[in-house]
């Protein structure tokens, strides 16, 4: 997949929302997903992207640092992180 920002090749791989060790002890465990909401979308306008626990195919592109996140349809558990 080639960058829609910059042009160059993009590396595949895949992307998550995940918990990192201090982030559990100041605030604890709770659940977490990654929304996209529109620029000019309601207050109470959200989809889902990545949901607590899942993954997605995303590329990302070195050179310029975009990211692009897939929705394939399939949710993948983090058992490999």
């Amino acid at each position: 997949m080639l960058c829609g920002k910059c042009g160059n090749k993009m590396e595949l791989g895949e992307a998550a929302v995940r918990y990192t060790g201090w982030g559990i002890f100041f605030f604890g465990a709770s659940y977490k997903h990654l929304f996209y909401k529109p620029k000019d979308a309601g207050p109470n306008y959200k989809v889902a992207v990545i949901k607590n626990n899942q993954c997605a195919t995303a590329y990302r592109c070195e050179s310029c640092g975009t990211t692009t996140i897939l929705n394939d349809g399939q949710e993948r558990n983090l058992i490999h992180w």
